[in-house]
């Protein structure tokens, strides 16, 4: 995780609207690294104002490359466009193109923001390029018979990702694949037995229930699809509710932890699926939690503690090398990853994310389960996942871990989950655009008497 540190930029006024918020965030993301899954000084912004920013901060990153393709079209110098307009361009157009804001407010509040923040050759330029947007009757289509390049910049991806999605998944699938991760997407909640019992008892107004529109997850207890999370703040602060995908919770149903037993979450943080095997485990037993990163590892005792998750030991500890005096029934390494299967939800991470970070991750991902292999008692279970769609992260890795450790052996998934996600080899295998679901990958490894 990239240690968190102070931005350079100026922060918006008290009273700036959602649109200089926006043109903040967009910018700390493209120009500094920022993660966006969480807006700087998000407490300060009214619920209406942030639920605007971030669609808007959304919005423009997921399509960055595509708004570049556009100004290349439309823009006499496109390669001289300061950062800061660059930015302001991304926003608007987005909303030009998506959102339902008129268009005459969307030019005439951009051009305003360009005057008060840069000087009138900037408002003038935004002015003649957003006009022209709102003249044009069919947006540019790339041209290219180059399919990843084609396919790149119409769908606002890096090569790399739709190279390698089109090698291991063919044309059609990838194709859905990015269209998926352009969706506004939904999540799933889950009521935390412990401190609640049902939906009714969180006391929401028609209004809230409306934006929110529930609907109970199948083949899950107390787990709910939601599409706007901001009503359920409180609720969440309050640990009455977590947010887990329904393929997140899968990886514990295969894990499948017993009240009583010894369990170890080798990479836990933030803690989503340490505390769901706490409620498999009926508080009943141990886990231990570990993470590497002090400011990760304080999330998770924040989580475990406004859960009320007693049996959960937070440990400080590279996964790589931290041992213990006995074996454990069940490992879970949740490992490091691309992060490719959850797109939808991560706007940056398309950007942030380069090809030379795959063998990295894939050597950690490697060091992670030599370590775990030697912690599972005879007899015990293994886990192994990861929240991507690569499979030099997900099926090679675990060929590649058996081959290392004849000990294991690989058990089907099938009869733990919905068949729909079990794939020919037995392996957890979501794929977003048919399962509805974030794109996850688990093997279920069981190490021999």
């Amino acid at each position: 995780m990239r240690p968190a540190r102070r931005s350079s930029l100026r922060r918006p006024s008290p009273e700036a609207s959602s649109r200089e918020w926006a043109l903040y965030e967009v910018r700390r993301a493209a120009e500094e690294g920022a993660y966006t899954n969480r807006l700087a000084d998000a407490d300060e912004l009214p619920p209406g104002m942030r639920r605007r920013t971030t669609e808007l901060v959304q919005g423009a990153l997921r399509w960055r490359r595509y708004w570049d393709f556009v100004l290349e079209r439309w823009a006499r110098r496109p390669d001289r466009l300061e950062p800061a307009i660059r930015a302001m361009l991304w926003i608007a157009l987005y909303e030009l193109r998506f959102s339902r804001a008129p268009a005459p407010v969307v030019v005439h509040a951009w051009v305003e923001i360009a005057r008060r923040h840069r000087h009138e050759g900037a408002a003038a330029l935004l002015n003649a390029l957003l006009r022209r947007a709102t003249r044009e009757p069919v947006w540019p289509e790339p041209d290219t018979a180059d399919p990843v390049q084609r396919l790149g910049i119409r769908y606002s991806y890096p090569d790399w990702i739709v190279s390698g999605w089109l090698q291991a998944y063919g044309l059609v699938r990838t194709e859905a694949l990015l269209r998926w991760g352009n969706e506004r997407p939904r999540y799933a909640v889950r009521l935390n037995p412990r401190r609640i019992s049902s939906w009714e008892e969180l006391g929401l107004s028609k209004m809230d229930g409306e934006r929110i529109r529930p609907e109970p997850v199948s083949d899950l207890e107390r787990t709910f699809w939601v599409h706007a999370l901001q009503p359920l703040r409180g609720a969440l602060q309050e640990g009455r509710l977590a947010v887990q995908d329904p393929a997140a919770a899968a990886v514990v149903r295969i894990l499948d932890p017993r009240p009583g037993e010894r369990v170890l979450d080798l990479c836990a943080a933030p803690g989503g699926k340490t505390l769901l095997m706490a409620e498999y485990m009926r508080d009943q037993g141990q886990i231990w939690a570990l993470d590497a990163h002090p400011g990760r590892l304080e999330e998770l005792k924040q989580n475990v503690a406004r859960h009320g998750t007693p049996i959960v030991r937070p440990i400080q500890a590279d996964g790589r090398c931290w041992g213990a005096e006995e074996p454990f029934d069940r490992v879970l390494v949740d490992a490091p990853c691309t992060g490719l299967g959850v797109l939808a939800k991560r706007a940056d991470l398309r950007w942030s994310r380069h090809p030379e970070d795959v063998p990295v991750l894939v050597a950690l991902q490697r060091e992670l389960l030599d370590n775990a292999a030697r912690l599972v008692r005879p007899g015990g279970v293994l886990v192994y996942a990861t929240c991507t769609l690569w499979p030099e992260e997900n099926e090679a890795q675990v060929a590649a871990f058996l081959a290392r450790h004849p000990d294991f052996e690989l058990e089907s998934a099938s009869g733990r989950v919905p068949d729909a996600w079990v794939d020919a080899s037995g392996y957890l295998y979501t794929f977003p655009p048919e399962t509805g679901t974030d794109g996850m990958f688990a093997a279920r490894l069981r190490r021999r008497s």
